[in-house]
């Protein structure tokens, strides 16, 4: 029987948040989704990695319940 796979968020959600409270902030849980996501999507350097989730914005702020 495989062993079923482990979530990496809840060991990720508890690096501290350093972010400035005044600003625009979006929830860990959905920017580490869309690093995860965008990493499993295969880009081969960070640029990749930009373009992948600048192509991909509108669906993924849709289905992360993220503002534009």
């Amino acid at each position: 029987m495989k062993p079923k796979p482990i979530s990496p968020l809840p060991f990720l959600t508890q690096i501290p948040d350093w972010r400035d409270p005044n600003r625009i902030t979006y929830s860990w849980d959905a920017l580490w989704a869309l690093i995860l996501t965008g990493l499993l999507s295969g880009p081969e350097n960070i640029l990749a990695l930009a373009s992948w989730l600048s192509m991909y914005r509108e669906p993924l702020c849709q289905r992360l319940s993220l503002p534009g």
